[in-house]
């Protein structure tokens, strides 16, 4: 009988933990703030650099910068 009420106890944790992943899944996908959307400062520095047009290769120009070949 013991050994009943544990295997339902420990079932009902592993529940309650399935539904806490999925709640919270659901709101981060909810505010498009979630982990696709988010972006690196190397990011946002190569997309200013596209939308610039003034270099032929935003990242190769990066790298040589920070190789230090300026």
């Amino acid at each position: 009988m013991r050994a009943l009420g544990l295997i339902g106890l420990l079932a009902a944790a592993a529940i309650v933990l399935v539904a806490m992943v999925v709640v919270g899944r659901g709101l981060a996908d909810s505010t498009g703030d979630g982990p696709s959307h988010v972006q690196t400062g190397a990011d946002k520095a190569y997309n200013e650099l596209k939308k610039d047009g003034d270099m032929d290769d935003p990242k190769e120009e990066m790298r040589d910068a920070l190789k230090g070949n300026l």
